[in-house]
């Protein structure tokens, strides 16, 4: 147990309680919550990200909205209130005995509590923190429908902040704070609630993978393996005659469910067609689509049909037709994500883990308008083509998909920038190495196991600043009252 904090925290909530030399006031970023305030301050500057927002509804607003995405936290209370103070015995004659207290002096007014705000920490927890205009220890009373202390400090301090984890969706949550001074007189900031609610969800789920497609006479037969995600809802299968469609919208909607298979009839042999599938969740977000192609033809008997893999079928544009932009585009431009961590490329090769979702994203403003989309196609070991689509946001900041790792190895992946004439403008080869699976740490890759060593260092000389920052402010406010 550490001198500078005592935790006593419930089954499912912990708080820690941290004396800190100051309050948060930097860039926040996390995916789950958003917190909305009635008079709680909220502190901080603006921070982005997919964990909390904050918002104010009513009273002073003293930083600038926080974005995030999944949860949003609602807070309503009424102002701090203090208690009556604690009469304190007279003073020793000669006014300089009675030790530590005797040497700060007399003071008729108990503590104040000031600007209580909810923010988060970088690693995306809540944090409520407050101050008090003097030195003082504190105590702190959490729970749904009865209040009970939790978290007490014992160092005195100004200014104090606690972190929350275990917060739970859709529950009221009550708190109250107690500080007392020097001199023992007590303040309470008095009861406060705040709430966690689910926010709209805007994420896609992965693409499908393994999209094949086997042409026969005057038919395509088209399976697929459907994404893993929880709130998975069915695909949507849209064909055209002039190129791969481009949107759930775009082309001839031929198929929607939640099915792995579909024969697409009643076409004409000779004719290709372009097939864009779309996997969607519960609130209708589409992924970025995976494309195929294929021509129906008349069989030869007892032949045995293969899934079609599709020949070079993309035009390429004049030189003179290339934006400078795009020439210039590079494979560093793009950014590989997974498990929350970007994988840079190295001598052209992107590593990655398997069974994790792989998000590739490309900045919006890296290429002009004249871009139509990007295609994306991986070869896979037995030569079949996996190809999908690099989808603009609603917000349009990126170009973006998420696809599910093929099975472990190295794979060729090549990325052909397209215009408004179906034409590649450009295109960048790669290779996409999938690790084996392994929960040993001697198969991460070096540059992994430096980086979290480094996280690990960094975040113990964060917690060690904070803690020397609590004992000198201390000692500077006793020095003050003592010269005072």
């Amino acid at each position: 147990m550490s001198q500078f904090f005592k935790i006593l925290a419930p089954e499912v909530l912990v708080l820690l309680w941290i004396v800190s030399g100051q309050a948060l006031a930097h860039e926040m970023s996390s995916p789950n919550f958003k917190i909305q305030r009635d008079s709680i301050n909220v502190g901080g500057f603006r921070g982005t990200s997919n964990t909390y927002i904050l918002e104010q509804t009513v009273g002073q607003f003293v930083s600038e909205r926080l974005m995030g995405s999944n949860f949003i936290i609602r807070s309503g209370f009424q102002q701090t209130f203090s208690k009556p103070s604690i009469p304190l015995p007279p003073e020793p004659e000669g006014g300089g005995g009675g030790g530590l207290l005797g040497a700060v002096g007399a003071d008729p007014f108990p503590p104040t509590i000031e600007n209580i705000a909810i923010d988060f920490t970088p690693e995306g927890q809540i944090v409520i923190i407050f101050e008090t205009d003097e030195l003082t220890t504190a105590e702190f009373y959490f729970g749904l429908e009865k209040l009970e202390k939790i978290a007490s400090q014992e160092q005195p301090a100004t200014k104090h902040q606690i972190k929350l984890e275990g917060v739970l969706p859709g529950l009221t949550y009550r708190f109250e704070i107690r500080v007392k001074d020097l001199k023992g007189q007590e303040t309470s900031s008095g009861e406060k609630t705040f709430k966690v609610e689910p926010l709209p969800d805007f994420l896609p789920p992965a693409n499908v993978r393994d999209f094949e497609a086997v042409p026969g006479d005057s038919q395509v037969e088209l399976r697929w393996q459907n994404p893993i995600d929880k709130d998975f809802a069915g695909v949507r299968l849209v064909r055209s005659t002039v190129f791969y469609p481009q949107s759930p919208e775009d082309g001839q909607i031929i198929f929607e469910g939640i099915a792995e298979l579909f024969l697409d009839t009643g076409l004409i042999n000779g004719q290709r067609y372009y097939y864009t599938i779309f996997s969607y969740d519960r609130a209708r977000n589409y992924s970025s689509g995976v494309t195929i192609s294929a021509t129906p033809r008349i069989l030869v008997p007892e032949e045995v049909v293969l899934p079609e893999i599709p020949q070079e079928i993309i035009p390429k544009a004049p030189p003179e037709e290339i934006p400078a932009d795009i020439q210039k585009l590079k494979l560093e431009d793009f950014d590989f994500i997974q498990d929350s961590g970007l994988r840079y490329p190295v001598d052209g090769v992107i590593t990655i883990e398997p069974t994790k979702p792989l998000l590739i994203l490309l900045d919006y403003d890296k290429v002009p308008e004249v871009l139509k989309t990007i295609l994306v196609t991986l070869r896979q070991k037995d030569g079949k083509v996996f190809s999908f689509l690099l989808k603009i946001d609603s917000n349009k900041e990126n170009y973006g998909a998420k696809i599910l790792p093929p099975e472990p190895g190295l794979y060729d992946i090549n990325f052909t920038i397209l215009d408004f004439k179906n034409q590649s403008t450009k295109e960048i080869k790669a290779k996409l190495k999938v690790k084996e699976e392994s929960g040993n740490v001697q198969s991460e890759d070096r540059e992994t196991f430096l980086i979290k060593v480094f996280q690990v260092i960094q975040n113990f000389i964060k917690n060690f600043k904070i803690m020397l920052g609590s004992i000198i402010d201390a000692l500077v406010e006793v020095v003050k009252k003592i010269l005072d």
